[in-house]
């Protein structure tokens, strides 16, 4: 199987497409473009609306806000394909061979064994030298072909250990990878909040994931005001700025003047208000240490899907801002 781009393809959705069913984009980032920039589909003559295909897919999917549909608005892109590795032996395997450009930052790696045996189970596992913790996975990675579920036999009286005897060794078991990264240029301060939101929802703890996509938001848009301030004001002027004006203020108010400037549409009501209510609960936790009630899965998505589609709109904005 050959290493190709993470699409994701859910019954009645088409990636990037308008609800004509004609496909608009090839990117989460040029889908947001074209319903910022008010384009129109060459097909039927609608509005693109990116933002109703991500509802759209959030609505098929309960993890939705993990998929690719959902992660390249933010600049995460990713590669799957498939490789053999035998029992109890290595595999090397090299991410920038298999499509994992250079310079990325490779932010999570998947496995999914496909068993053969059902005698035994064969999975791989990362080996690592005498220190394991690492800020980053790296490109080149030795997998050791790990037999588990073997059945226990007794040596010798009080020894026992498992039966390797029933493990083919020449047997080669295909394994699925999936490998989720950022290209140098889209990795930022935001990029990473967003990770470590996504990882957080994988792991089921709310209360992080809601805190790390409320931070990635405040830190996309602080960053669009600040290119449109550095265009207009002094550097006294855009000091008070940064100091003094909240979150809300920046996202209601001097990232429309930005996007004036920038001739882009504002962000659409909808996303504005779920930005506002992740803003909410993120101060709801921090002041009360914890959720005052559940979040939902629909309104978990929609919070996260913003942090996300906030962050795109944002790397877009600011490109038209530094053209000017």
């Amino acid at each position: 199987m050959k290493p190709m781009l993470i699409s994701t393809k859910l019954p009645g959705v088409h990636n990037y497409s308008c609800s004509c069913g004609n496909e608009l984009a090839e990117s989460g980032k040029d889908f947001i473009l074209l319903e910022v920039s008010g384009s129109l589909c060459k097909q039927c003559g609608g509005k693109v609306k990116a933002w109703e295909h991500v509802l759209k897919c959030l609505g098929h999917n309960p993890i939705a806000p993990l998929m690719s549909t959902v992660l390249d608005f933010a600049g995460f892109k990713g590669v799957s394909g498939s490789f053999h590795i035998k029992p109890f032996s290595v595999k090397s395997m090299d991410f920038n061979k298999v499509g994992v450009p250079e310079g990325a930052l490779i932010l999570d790696v998947n496995y999914t064994p496909v068993q053969s045996s059902g005698k035994y189970m064969v999975f791989p596992q990362e080996m690592h030298g005498n220190t394991p913790e690492r800020k980053s996975t790296p490109y080149q990675i030795n997998l050791y072909g790990c037999v588990t579920g073997l059945p226990e036999v007794k040596f010798r009286e009080g020894v026992y250990g498992c039966d390797t005897s029933i493990v083919n060794a020449t047997e080669l078991v295909e394994v699925h990878y999936m490998v989720k990264f950022v290209e140098g240029s889209d990795y930022d301060l935001a990029v990473n909040y967003l990770n470590k939101a996504t990882k957080a929802f994988h792991e089921g703890d709310i209360e992080q994931c809601i805190l790390n996509s409320a931070i990635a938001s405040e830190v996309s848009v602080s960053k669009a005001c600040t290119h449109f301030w550095k265009h207009h004001f002094n550097s006294e002027k855009r000091r008070k700025l940064s100091k003094n004006e909240t979150f809300m203020n920046k996202l209601q108010y001097h990232l429309k003047l930005a996007s004036d400037k920038g001739e882009l549409e504002i962000l659409n009501g909808d996303i504005r208000t779920s930005l506002c209510n992740l803003a909410n609960r993120r101060n709801e936790i921090m002041h009360l240490g914890h959720l005052p009630e559940g979040v939902d899965d629909e309104e978990l998505n929609k919070l996260i899907a913003a942090a996300f589609f906030v962050e795109g709109y944002c790397k877009i904005l600011i490109e038209k801002l530094d053209a000017l």
